[in-house]
């Protein structure tokens, strides 16, 4: 009876195993797909994601999201100072002031 139940026990622990380890696979399968289609520079933003931790604010003129212009609109500059304000108050360190 009780080689019984030990087996049962086990083979129940190598399904629960099985399907952890197919569970794995999707999801690395998944991540890979992601990092695949993600432009590089978002890399550092996925990582944060997979670490549990918060997105950084994105500063809203990246370089590479400028748009030349001559044309001054004030919601851009709140926007913009706002974003500088957020990095220099960063508490991880990583900002100024």
């Amino acid at each position: 009876m009780n080689d019984r139940a030990s087996d049962d026990e086990l083979d129940a622990l190598r399904r629960r195993v099985e399907a952890l380890e197919r569970a794995l696979r999707r999801k690395s399968r998944q991540i890979a797909m992601l990092l695949d289609r993600m432009p590089a520079e978002r890399y550092p933003d996925a990582r944060r994601i997979l670490e549990g931790r918060p997105l950084e604010a994105r500063l809203a003129r990246q370089p590479g999201d400028w748009e030349e212009s001559t044309e001054l609109v004030p919601a851009d500059v709140e926007e913009v100072l706002t974003d500088l304000w957020a990095a220099t108050r960063r508490d991880d360190g990583e900002g100024g002031a």
